[in-house]
């Protein structure tokens, strides 16, 4: 986008994503804002929309009304009528096989670990054995990518510890990394709930659905499987969980700390908001496997493609004139770097460069042009999450 100010504090959230990029004064009491208005009127094409920056999460926390977190993995889903408690239990694991072959939360490295940083990068380190965790649910490449975001995350706060962003913002992939935590707990045991209609039939048993246990995938990879309880619920049960660490405040947190790089016109950034628009869709589809046996995370799967929608529209609005989003035939590394003032080495450049480097190694897919609008990249983003392109 044209005039783009790059900015050292965060937007101020009283203006339009418009109005911030170009660093005007926005008069958002009414939408679309003066400038806005002005700027359609005169035929502007921008893909902009004149969008109150609140707006992206302000339907977070309704769309949790028929899911709610009431534990670190104890969920109350609502079905019509019918509430349900979900309790997913690794307890039962020894602690060595925990530790090789489950993804554990910050929480449970905070009981370890005295510093909050130290087990966020304990947390991030698990994911370079990703493919021992959560073997066989996703294509190699998918791990691997998984892989290089946690290690990016973890040499953005190696590289710049006293970094002037904000905590979400400074955090953000590790946050997106631990939605993905969340959502892969309530998805992979879609094949032990059956549909949603047995959820009633089997709340009445005393015994679990499945006992804690490790499963050895196709390509000879372990993970671990946790003791699944499904009983019926009042849908009142006491939260002994904290709220800033819920599924829901994590996503809050992911979403607007996303919003709030892109706005501050930083093209460093663009490697982290892509890694986090890539985990994003993870979460999405897992949420959409889960209707397999409720819907109680419908609304939920629709806030976050809602939201991924409008981040790619700033994201594009961003770097697309230039040419400098992984799936465009212009992108070029050198120009990045010249772009951040840095070499290609940069470790910023080189992980940006290897989306484009993956995107095209086979057959080369389809390439969006710069005009491309944020359907079509979604379309592709989703594609490139799964690894389609290496079939």
């Amino acid at each position: 986008m044209k005039d783009a100010i790059i900015r050292i504090h965060p937007p101020v959230m009283t203006a339009c994503w418009r109005c911030v990029l170009r660093s005007e004064r926005c008069d958002i009491e009414r939408l679309p804002c003066t400038n806005c208005r002005t700027a359609y009127e005169n035929g502007s094409e921008e893909r902009l929309r004149c969008e109150s920056q609140t707006r992206l999460t302000e339907d977070v926390e309704a769309a949790f009304n028929t899911a709610t977190q009431i534990g670190q993995s104890n969920w109350i889903l609502r079905e019509d009528q019918d509430a349900f408690k979900l309790t997913i239990d690794y307890s039962e694991l020894a602690p060595p096989l925990l530790e090789a072959h489950a993804v554990r939360d910050v929480l449970d490295f905070r009981r370890i670990e005295s510093e909050l940083n130290e087990a966020r990068l304990c947390f991030l380190a698990q994911f370079i054995t990703i493919s021992s965790r959560w073997g066989g649910l996703y294509e190699r490449m998918t791990e691997n990518t998984l892989t290089h975001a946690a290690r990016y995350q973890a040499l953005l706060y190696s590289t710049e510890p006293e970094s002037p962003l904000t905590e979400k913002e400074q955090w953000v992939i590790l946050n997106a990394l631990r939605c993905l935590l969340n959502t892969r707990n309530v998805e992979e045991i879609t094949g032990y709930l059956g549909t949603r209609d047995n959820l009633a039939a089997i709340s009445s048993e005393t015994e679990p659905i499945l006992s804690a246990t490790l499963v050895r995938h196709l390509r000879g990879n372990w993970s671990a499987h946790p003791t699944i309880y499904v009983t019926e619920s009042s849908g009142n049960e006491p939260h002994f969980f904290e709220s800033s660490e819920t599924f829901a405040s994590l996503l809050t947190s992911t979403l607007s700390g996303t919003q709030s790089l892109l706005l501050r016109g930083r093209p460093k950034d663009w490697p982290t908001v892509f890694y986090v628009l890539y985990v994003l869709t993870l979460v999405h589809s897992d949420l959409f496997n889960c209707r397999g046996y409720t819907t109680a995370f419908d609304e939920v799967r629709r806030v976050i493609k809602e939201s991924l929608k409008s981040l790619s529209v700033i994201f594009l609005s961003c770097c697309s004139e230039s040419g400098l989003q992984p799936f465009s035939s212009r992108f070029d590394k050198t120009r990045y770097a010249l772009m951040l003032g840095v070499d290609t080495a940069h470790m910023s450049v080189q992980h940006y460069d290897r989306h484009r480097t993956l995107w095209v190694k086979e057959d080369r897919p389809d390439e969006i042009d710069d005009e491309a609008n944020e359907d079509q990249f979604m379309r592709i983003l989703y594609e490139y999450s799964f690894g389609f392109m290496c079939f």
